[in-house]
């Protein structure tokens, strides 16, 4: 057994030397990896869900908890490393999941809507307008 804890959303390096994972902590999942030949843990420790590899192996690809917007941060890293941002996240939109293209030039995104809205509608033939009380 690599990792002796409850984990989710693994990744294997290109390279086939690595493994991401993601342990849910009370502030949301953080992102560890692991030499896969000894289970030995590398440094790399970010806050944030859906983590990938880049192709090119040298960073790390994840949505932030925090802003939500997907990001890039040098592998490997320490705690909290600064991060670059590849794309922003949107107003009242959840970023859900994301891929990568395996030469790393392009990305899609799953992004799920949770908005609520007041809307009029005027003109609906069974409904009668209202009437004011004199």
């Amino acid at each position: 057994m690599l990792v002796p804890v409850t984990v989710s959303w693994p990744d294997i390096s290109a390279n086939g030397q690595y493994a991401l994972y993601h342990i849910n902590a009370s502030l949301g999942p953080t992102i560890h990896v692991v030499r896969l030949s000894e289970g030995a843990p590398v440094e790399f420790s970010q806050e944030g869900t859906r983590a990938k590899f880049a192709a090119n192996g040298h960073s790390i690809l994840f949505i932030d908890n925090k802003s939500g917007d997907i990001v890039s941060a040098e592998f490997p890293s320490a705690y909290g490393a600064p991060v670059k941002v590849l794309v922003p996240a949107y107003p009242d939109i959840l970023t859900e999941t994301f891929d990568v293209t395996p030469d790393g030039r392009r990305l899609v995104v799953a992004y799920e809507q949770n908005t609520r809205s007041l809307v009029v509608a005027d003109g609906v033939p069974e409904v009668k307008p209202a009437t004011r009380a004199k």
